[in-house]
């Protein structure tokens, strides 16, 4: 059990093992005129303008009590349109062949993907839109990441390290592990999204309370002067003792339009005990195995949000740029959700209580065995079977 002041990495032991909404817009010059609602068939032949009478009519409309037509009409009958009573004038709608959404297929994907974009386990097939989390990014505060991975292709950097005297390479491998999950191009639910580490770990995997809100901190200034509230997510794969302070911090954060996604942790016992997994405005994250069990290890309870693969996951790691590590927690469950919230962002857009709406409206219901009172919702992206 950690300290009120000291907060931990929240992973195993280390072991090297569609549419698009249709465009609104007007055909300049083109109207529809409609009959208005309760008027008869005598209202029709009293009036002083009908579709006989008005110049310009292209096309008549007759559906039982639907009638219409249209047409482009000069200034001087579109003012006796609209002086007349029994009559509306609307602009003429383009109309436009929406764009299809381009999914794509991966094959023999590690579990943890296949697994959010299918309703059922057992597949191997990770499918997501190809926007893939493009412009959006990835504030992960951990033990640092390794830019130079070949997972992350230019897309990742260093923001910050909290701790004096450290430099910002990661000496762990738990941040570069989390961060591949995020947006790694082979392991990753986010392929396109950039990650920007910030450090709060080194060789040790505890670290102060203080050097956490310090990170945090600056993660929420840099979003917010960079204006990307509906672009980016803190990923916090850490967690301590309950903390009002840290929380605060959090929802505070959640309020400036800066959305949270954190760890439940390892304990097997209920995360209300634990911070930042119990802020109000985070959303939290259980782990599960690959046949949709709550991981053993994984901490449970009503301020649960979700669950997401979290047992023997695949991802980069810091040895190497070619490194990759197998490894268990429910730090491996939150990047998966952190990813499809800014595939989200990226593919519908949306701030934080949008996408965090959005993730639970998706999410797959009563598919996970032994959730221990809490939400029985799978992590999905929308976009299998």
């Amino acid at each position: 059990m950690v300290s009120l002041r000291s907060f931990a990495l929240l992973h195993g032991a280390l072991q090297a093992t569609v549419l698009a909404a249709p465009t609104k817009q007007v055909i300049p010059g083109k109207y529809v005129v409609t009959l208005k609602g309760g008027i008869s068939a005598r209202d029709v032949h009293k009036s002083s303008l009908d579709s006989r009478s008005v110049k310009g009519v292209e096309k008549t409309f007759h559906i039982k009590d639907f009638n219409a037509y249209a047409g482009e009409f000069d200034e001087e009958t579109l003012e006796l349109i609209r002086k007349d009573q029994i009559w509306t004038l609307f602009d003429a709608p383009a109309a436009h062949a929406e764009d299809k959404r381009a999914l794509v297929t991966q094959e023999d994907a590690i579990w943890g993907l296949a697994s959010i974009s299918h309703r059922t386990n057992g597949s191997s097939q990770y499918i997501y839109d190809d926007s893939a989390g493009a412009g959006t990014y990835a504030y992960v505060i951990d033990s640092g990441v390794r830019v130079s991975h070949d997972e992350f292709g230019g897309r990742a950097s260093m923001g910050y390290v909290a701790l004096p005297g450290v430099d910002d390479a990661d000496n762990v491998g738990h941040g570069t592990h989390v961060a591949g999950t995020v947006a790694g191009a082979s392991v990753g639910v986010a392929k396109r999204a950039n990650v920007i580490g910030i450090k709060v770990f080194d060789s040790s995997v505890s670290t102060s309370m203080t050097d956490v809100l310090d990170a945090f901190n600056w993660a929420v200034d840099d979003i917010v002067s960079n204006d990307r509230q509906d672009k980016a997510v803190i990923v916090m794969s850490l967690g301590g003792g309950v903390s009002s302070t840290f929380n605060n911090a959090v929802n505070s954060a959640f309020k400036a339009g800066v959305l949270s996604i954190v760890s439940a942790g390892n304990t097997n016992e209920d995360a209300g005990s634990y911070s930042p997994a119990s802020a109000v405005d985070a959303i939290t994250v259980g782990a599960t195995d690959s046949a949709w069990n709550r991981a053993s290890f994984s901490n449970y309870g009503s301020v649960l949000d979700i669950f997401a693969p979290g047992a023997a996951i695949r991802s980069a790691y810091y040895t190497s740029d070619d490194a990759y590590l197998t490894d268990s927690g429910t730090s491996m469950a939150c990047p998966h959700v952190a990813g499809v919230a800014l595939y989200l962002k990226a593919l519908e857009g949306g701030d934080a209580v949008a996408i965090t709406d959005r993730i639970l409206e998706l999410a797959t219901p009563d598919a996970i065995k032994d959730t221990k009172g809490s939400p029985n919702l799978h992590l999905y992206n929308g976009n299998g079977a």
